[in-house]
């Protein structure tokens, strides 16, 4: 079984991780995991949203904006 933080390693451009605060699939500890193997990587929690937040929620537009100027 390959976990997030092995398939982490294998990127090589810039990584955003957008995690809605209530998620059960992507865990704080997943995250971290990741961060861990991948320490330039940026990682953002939306509040009060669940797994997947939508790319039309205010905050995670924004830290996407800011991600790729």
């Amino acid at each position: 079984q390959v976990i997030a933080g092995q398939v982490t390693t294998l990127i090589t451009a810039p990584i955003l991780i957008i995690r809605g605060e209530t998620s059960d699939i992507l865990t704080r500890e997943t995250v971290s995991r990741m961060l861990a193997v991948q320490p330039t990587a940026r990682s953002v929690e939306i509040p009060g949203i669940a797994h997947a937040p939508f790319l039309t929620e205010p905050q995670a537009a924004a830290v996407i904006r800011d991600f790729l100027a």
